[in-house]
């Protein structure tokens, strides 16, 4: 017999034992998710068209409310609508009104399940490709470090979608071992950045990037990495301004729920650094460091501004595609050069 066969009997089975189930089936309890009581089986009508109708529409709340499965069914369908898997390409919503970026930048969410990776070849051309602005960075004196803003989703995969399960090994893991292998210095964030979320929320819920607090803990940490001086003392303190972050525009939401808790304001207290800028480019005679930097970035730069001008005595901001001609152009050339780039363009 075909296979069509043995298909048309499950579901006529299906069909025939789903009301005998739910007739003699257990009584759920009280339904916690609706804070309402199950419907009960209706009474059995009299043989009346108005009692009849009101028969069949209270029996059908009570077969909704008794269906095999009804919690399981439920809770998917729920994950289902959060994770808006529609707009998985642009921005998708996860657990608690978090916004995250979707597939059509960067790949984003095809390297968090794992489901690209970097080959033989992507590699030796990625190390070609840093290990060429090494040299170049070398040859006029500068040391050079690659500063890596981690992806959302990878400091805060608890607000993920359920139905979004990140793989065990990051796509950036083997391009960081195999450049470091190599003398090159990367500094990556993740491990910091995880530890330190009980200080506070170190991202926009509504928003692809970090915010001051978690520029700061990330910056703390490059510092130390690079065995440079601790930041002038200094607080950050909650701001009640609610964000509205550029993830709301790009799952293009016209209204979206946001809450205080994510965003937070520099207080350098009584003596604040005494940085000026020109252009773009900050002046400090009260830098904690000596040293000249250029920093070729993306927009987690823009959060890590603050730090940078109160550590360095003269820093500047360049696009990542201006870095071949700034170095042959710009001169002298600085002390150190920062590559700041995010975790979901690294190694694309």
């Amino acid at each position: 017999m075909s296979k069509k066969f043995y298909l048309s009997i499950l579901l006529t089975a299906i069909i025939l034992v789903t009301p005998l189930v739910v007739t003699v089936a257990p009584k759920p309890g009280y339904l916690t998710g609706e804070r309402r009581r199950p419907n009960e089986f209706p009474a059995w009508p009299k043989i009346q068209a108005n009692s009849i109708k009101k028969f069949f529409r209270e029996f059908e709340a009570f077969f909704a409310d008794h269906f095999p499965g009804r919690n399981i069914f439920l809770m998917l369908a729920a994950e289902l609508h959060m994770a808006e898997l529609t707009n998985l390409d642009d921005c998708y919503r996860g657990r608690k009104n978090w916004l995250f970026l979707g597939d059509n930048y960067g790949r984003g969410v095809s390297k968090l399940r794992g489901e690209i990776f970097l080959s033989p070849h992507d590699l030796l051309r990625q190390n070609m490709r840093y290990k060429t602005m090494a040299q170049a960075a070398q040859a006029i004196g500068a040391e050079f470090v690659i500063f890596i803003g981690p992806n959302k989703s990878s400091i805060y995969p608890e607000y993920l979608p359920q139905v979004i399960i990140p793989a065990a090994k990051r796509f950036i893991t083997p391009l960081v071992t195999s450049l470091r292998q190599t003398g090159l210095k990367i500094y990556d964030p993740t491990d910091l950045l995880k530890a330190s979320k009980n200080k506070g929320l170190l991202y926009y819920r509504t928003d692809t990037h970090w915010n001051d607090l978690g520029a700061h803990e990330a910056f703390n940490g490059f510092l130390a990495y690079m065995g440079l001086p601790p930041l002038p003392l200094l607080k950050l303190i909650e701001s009640p301004k609610l964000v509205k972050g550029d993830l709301v525009a790009i799952g293009g939401y016209n209204e979206f729920p946001t809450a205080t808790g994510d965003n937070f304001e520099l207080d350098w207290g009584e003596s604040p650094p005494a940085w000026r800028e020109e252009n773009g480019r900050y002046l400090n005679v009260q830098s904690t460091s000596n040293k000249t930097v250029w920093v070729f970035g993306d927009s987690f730069a823009n959060a890590l501004r603050p730090y940078l001008a109160a550590t360095f005595k003269d820093t500047r901001f360049f696009p990542h595609g201006e870095f071949e001609a700034v170095l042959e152009s710009q001169k002298p050339g600085p002390d150190l050069i920062i590559v700041e780039i995010v975790e979901r363009n690294f190694g694309y």
